[in-house]
């Protein structure tokens, strides 16, 4: 009986330790009564349906998230053209009658918003600041694919005048052979 009561109160300490919940009266009576008890069969896991969509969203903290489920590039298609590039590059030619005659300041931005009275950048978001010489300014970089536009702004150090802003639409890009062109003038 002490081998049975033992056995009893260490599978019923498993089970509740592990969370298995409460054990039913009858397995109890079954166990207690040095009955043969036999394990449940383990039921078989059917495989999860597929997701329709390839993104899934999960929430955490308040905070998104995308995950790509597991698939095989076998089965990735593409065209023979296509290209793996993650930026283009891009002239910046600036020529600005405006600034002849005086030394001026450009930045690059890529976080920017327009608002009524024009335009509110962040400035630690620029790629590009340069010094303007008689309003000629030539500059090659590469343009993140992940925007679809920036914004140029015009320093003058002359208080008098305001600063000039012109956007970049991706586009509105000139190809060149080399890639492509911004003209400000």
């Amino acid at each position: 009986m002490k081998k049975h009561t033992l056995a009893l109160t260490c599978i019923a300490g498993l089970l509740t330790g592990c969370g298995g919940g409460s054990i039913s009266g009858s397995l109890v009576d079954q166990i207690g009564s040095g009955e043969e008890v036999q394990a449940a069969a383990a039921t078989e896991q059917t495989p999860a349906a597929a997701n329709p969509t390839p993104y899934v969203e999960e929430a955490v903290n308040n905070t998104s998230f995308a995950t790509i489920p597991d698939s095989e590039t076998s089965q990735i298609v593409t065209t023979a053209n296509f290209l793996f590039d993650t930026a283009k590059s891009v002239e910046l030619r600036v020529n600005i009658a405006e600034a002849i005659g005086t030394q001026s300041s450009i930045s690059l931005c890529t976080d920017y918003e327009a608002n009524g009275s024009g335009y509110s950048v962040n400035y630690n978001s620029c790629a590009v600041k340069a010094t303007i010489q008689d309003g000629q300014f030539t500059h090659q970089m590469e343009l993140m694919n992940q925007f679809d536009s920036a914004i140029a702004v015009v320093w003058f150090p002359d208080q008098e005048f305001e600063p000039m802003f012109n956007e970049l639409n991706v586009a509105e890009l000139i190809e060149s052979e080399s890639g492509y062109i911004w003209n400000w003038n």
